[in-house]
């Protein structure tokens, strides 16, 4: 697959996958935050109920802060991420390509592909989007074009089982 294509025929995920992949990010983040707060504040309780001497070194008390802002880092960097993620479908194939520092760029042949099947988790549910999973015959490459808003992925399924089945009769028909 070359990258002659224009940059407007390359679809983008929805802004919903964004926001609840660095929803998800961030959460974890600040849940480790919240531990470390409960940690520092109930740590001296606990080791005083149980007759332990307890001393906290000075690091420690900064760790609520530190892990804070590796939630803030991660939602940013989740962000960029997943705007980077693209695909599209050409007349013979699936592109996708993704990534901010590491690239990664795929092209699918229609006539490669052997299922087609929408996932969402309950978490994808609740943002309203979908998953749409496009297998290969031979396993070694799979396109997920990740978090559509569930209209459009429920209308893109049928559109690469069409494309595959028309490539699958023009190879057999050769």
């Amino acid at each position: 697959m070359t990258d002659t294509t224009p940059a407007a025929q390359w679809t983008a995920t929805s802004t919903r996958y964004r926001l609840a992949v660095v929803l998800a990010a961030t959460v974890r983040w600040v849940a480790l935050a919240v531990l470390g707060v409960l940690v520092l504040v109930l740590g001296p309780v606990i080791a005083t109920a149980l007759g332990v001497p307890l001393t906290l070194p000075a690091v420690v008390a900064f760790a609520p802060a530190v892990l804070s802002a590796l939630a803030i880092y991660s939602g940013i960097a989740t962000w960029l991420a997943t705007s980077r993620i693209r695909y599209q479908l050409l007349d013979d194939e699936i592109g996708y390509r993704s990534g901010l520092l590491s690239r990664t760029q795929v092209a699918l042949p229609y006539g490669r592909i052997q299922t087609v099947t929408i996932h969402n988790s309950v978490y994808d549910r609740l943002f309203g989007i979908s998953n749409v999973v496009c297998q290969s015959a031979a396993d070694q490459v799979n396109v997920v074009l990740p978090g559509l808003r569930d209209d459009v992925a429920e209308s893109t399924r049928p559109t690469i089982l069409e494309r595959a089945k028309a490539a699958s009769s023009r190879a057999g028909g050769l």
